[in-house]
């Protein structure tokens, strides 16, 4: 081994060398130059290959650490959905680090806005669903009656049959405590909701703001006595209706609406104060004349007093505005509930669900309602007649006479 091997000169040098001795006519020694300068050029270009390979390799390694980290920090830290939502409810514009965490994807835009609706969609969760089950299959095996607790499906169902009782949530103040104690209503966790609601009305100052919270304990008390059956109707605690009614008042005081009027017309009605019940839906329609499930309740309110020909007028002026399905649902699922709750006290009832089911198009649902009419004592000739009337030609009883 020569000093050339130990130390050896760079590349361009011993090329720069083969080309100077083959110049001076030594071409043997200027052939092992070159050879050598090709040697070592041939080292550089594995090293530099070398270089870039071990480079991308740290980068998949630093890309899978990373991903690996992520993962597990999602595991160990579960971003809850209404902590998320609620930060967006109060208008957080979210950080880059923060963005990251709640999607995965950093962006500049901030988040979205919830209003109530979007709270009860995002209280659908695996855990929830699960307790149902459970206490469904619970009561089964007990052999107790099927009426348990709805799920959140079957609620939200029921809400838009009963034409939008909860009120207008539009207007509903942000506050944290407030979307909370709503959002706990909505989950079915009525107890805790109820303690959110009156802790935030007992640190809330402005009035509309109060006559939403006083609005929505009522609705809290109402669902938490509330049970919804496999058939669709509903049974009622009334200690709870009463609370209900108290703090629908409540919110009337503080910021009259005109569905607060409407549901304490309704909370009466269950709790048989039909007078309270009439004089509330009357002020609730003056306010709002839109609201047909007012005209309902008058309905249903004026045929349990037997003032019948007023219950068919509050029913035509229902029916003449053709509203939607989910309106002729609610009519006839509150009056399928009174000649439930009080069997053959209320034949006129059976004739009204026969002419809501006429106009919703359930021609063999009026039919059989009909035959039920006729065979109780008649609440007056006239109305047995229309009934055979509209028995006979179903398409009668498009018009009012």
């Amino acid at each position: 081994m020569n000093n050339d091997d130990l130390n050896p000169k760079p590349p361009r040098d011993l090329y720069l060398e083969g080309n100077r001795l083959f110049e001076e006519g030594r071409p043997l020694e200027a052939l092992s130059a070159w050879k050598r300068a090709g040697r070592l050029w041939q080292g550089v270009g594995f090293r530099v290959r070398f270089r870039a390979w071990a480079a991308a390799r740290a980068a998949v390694m630093l890309l899978a650490t990373v991903m690996v980290f992520y993962g597990l920090l999602f595991l160990a830290f579960p971003r809850k959905p209404e902590e998320m939502s609620m930060m967006n409810a109060q208008g957080h514009r979210m950080n880059w680090w923060e963005d990251w965490l709640n999607t995965g994807r950093p962006s500049q835009e901030p988040g979205p806005r919830v209003d109530f609706r979007d709270w009860w969609y995002s209280f659908k969760q695996r855990k929830l669903l699960e307790e149902m089950r459970r206490l469904a299959q619970e009561r089964e095996q007990q052999g107790g009656a099927k009426d348990f607790r709805p799920t959140v499906n079957q609620r939200w169902d029921e809400l838009l049959r009963r034409y939008g009782r909860w009120g207008q949530s539009d207007q509903l103040s942000m506050d944290p405590r407030v979307v909370s104690g709503f959002g706990l209503g909505a989950m079915g966790s009525y107890d805790e909701a109820i303690q959110v609601l009156e802790k935030a009305a007992q640190n809330t100052h402005d009035r509309a703001d109060l006559a939403d919270i006083y609005q929505g304990l009522a609705n809290t008390w109402y669902y938490k006595g509330y049970i919804l059956q496999d058939n669709g109707l509903a049974r009622y605690d009334l200690p709870m209706v009463k609370k209900a009614a108290e703090y629908f008042e409540k919110s009337i005081v503080q910021y009259p609406h005109p569905v607060s009027y409407g549901n304490a017309g309704w909370m009466y009605f269950l709790l048989g104060d039909y007078g309270r019940a009439e004089s509330s839906s009357f002020k609730g329609l003056a306010m709002d004349g839109s609201l047909e499930y007012i005209r309902l309740n008058l309905g249903i309110i004026h045929l349990a007093q037997a003032r019948y020909s007023e219950s068919f007028e509050d029913y035509h002026s229902v029916v003449s505005r053709a509203p939607d399905e989910e309106v002729y649902l609610g009519g006839l699922n509150d009056l399928k509930e009174l000649v439930r709750d009080n069997p053959g006290k209320y034949p006129f009832a059976h004739l009204m669900i026969a002419y809501l089911s006429i106009h919703k198009g359930d021609i063999p649902e009026s039919r059989r309602q009909l035959a039920r009419f006729l065979m109780n004592p008649s609440p007056g000739s006239q109305w047995k007649e229309l009934a055979r009337r509209w028995l006979e030609d179903p398409s009668s009883a498009m018009d009012k006479s």
